[in-house]
């Protein structure tokens, strides 16, 4: 099993990998380690008040992290599950049918029970598929070769076919003799190849401090693999704006479990415009504004920072949640940067519209409860063809 062991640059802090690596690229180089001529250590400043959560993605263990001042260990915090996607269970009620085109039999699925598991067969909740197929059967599940359960016995899932006599997708499966009929099928499959982990930090008593943060987990082997994150100064700090952000989607960070991510930045100023969009009528002798638009923006001069910050910035300005100093704005247009020569610094700056989104509302939304993706059960039959 290939080792999943990813932390997104998305995240409040950043980190890199630590171990025996061939080349230096940006996965395992701190700032002052890149390959520019001149390359210049970064630091990412906190308020002791700050409480930043980062998310990991992994299929190993004991996922701890271990906060480091003036390199002398302070507190080891292990990781908390937040989705367990690793070995789960489905178990749901089919329909053993003969297939048109193989002499194997099929699994349809149309409509039945969901339940807990296959011991204790407690009902969930009902579905109806109308001839599509169930969630897990979704190609990057990779369920084909693994055992199906039914009435005790296991099958190999040989594939996934349409069936023109049925009119139904349905999954083949490594029997010709199981009698045509209803029975209960259990599985146990990966939703996705990690779990997903959060681990919270507290800088509350670590004022005045330069922290260094080492992630640490374990393999099957019990081999350790590790990550370390540029340096944080906790203060605090004057010239500086706090960008909050967040998305929607699950996609490089799981937003499902509520996680907010924070970045405080130096600035030069701070420019203040407004955006016009008009539509004109014109006729023989006169003008009419048949529509107009005016949005207030500004634009942040941020100055000199690494490569590593600036890709930070980018990806925060791309959050369909986002937070400057408290007041809501989407990004206008692309972040602009300046290259310096032989060195790992940038110019930056960047522009945006309010947006006029509730704060509150943003900083009060958190989920706690650990959550099972087994909670969807129909998908597009385009997905698995």
């Amino acid at each position: 099993m290939k080792e999943i062991f990813y932390i997104s640059k998305a995240n409040s802090i950043p980190f890199v990998d630590r171990g025996i690596n061939k080349y230096i690229t940006e996965d395992n180089a701190l700032s002052f380690e890149g390959k520019q001529f001149l390359s210049k250590k970064a630091t990412w400043n906190f308020k002791p008040s700050d409480q930043p959560t980062i998310q990991i993605q992994s299929n190993l263990s004991n996922i701890k992290a271990k906060i480091y001042k003036d390199a002398i260990l302070q507190e080891t915090i292990d990781a908390v599950l937040k989705i367990e996607n690793l070995n789960q269970n489905i178990t749901l009620d089919c329909e053993v049918i003969s297939l048109e085109e193989s002499i194997n039999k099929g699994l349809k699925f149309t409509s039945g029970n969901i339940y807990d598991n296959s011991i204790d067969l407690n009902v969930l909740e009902t579905y109806n598929v109308f001839g599509n197929l169930p969630d897990f059967t979704l190609s990057d599940k990779n369920i084909i070769g693994k055992n199906i359960t039914i009435d005790t016995t296991d099958y190999e899932i040989l594939s996934i076919i349409y069936d023109e006599a049925e009119s139904a997708w349905c999954l083949e499966i490594d029997t010709t003799t199981l009698t045509n009929d209803d029975y209960i099928m259990s599985l146990d499959y990966d939703i996705e190849a990690f779990n997903v982990y959060e681990i919270p930090f507290d800088f509350e008593q670590y004022n005045n401090s330069n922290l260094l943060i080492l992630i640490e987990a374990e393999t099957e082997s019990e081999q350790k693999r590790y990550k370390v994150s540029e340096h944080l100064s906790i203060g605090f700090f004057e010239g500086q704006i706090e960008i909050q952000y967040a998305g929607l989607d699950d996609k490089d960070i799981f937003y499902s479990t509520g996680i907010k991510h924070l970045l405080r930045t130096s600035y030069l100023k701070i420019i203040p415009y407004t955006a016009e969009e008009n539509e004109n009528q014109t006729n023989d002798n006169s003008v009419y504004l048949v529509d107009s638009q005016t949005n207030e923006g500004f634009e942040y001069f941020l100055g000199t920072m690494t490569f590593g910050k600036y890709r930070q910035i980018v990806l925060a300005l791309n959050h369909s949640q986002l937070f400057i100093d408290s007041t809501g704005f989407v990004i206008d247009g692309a972040v602009t940067k300046e290259d310096n020569e032989e060195t790992n610094l940038v110019d930056v700056s960047f522009k945006v519209l309010k947006s006029n989104a509730d704060f509150e509302a943003f900083e009060n939304n958190s989920i706690s409860a650990i959550i099972n993706g087994n909670n969807t059960i129909v998908n597009n039959n385009n997905q698995i063809i």
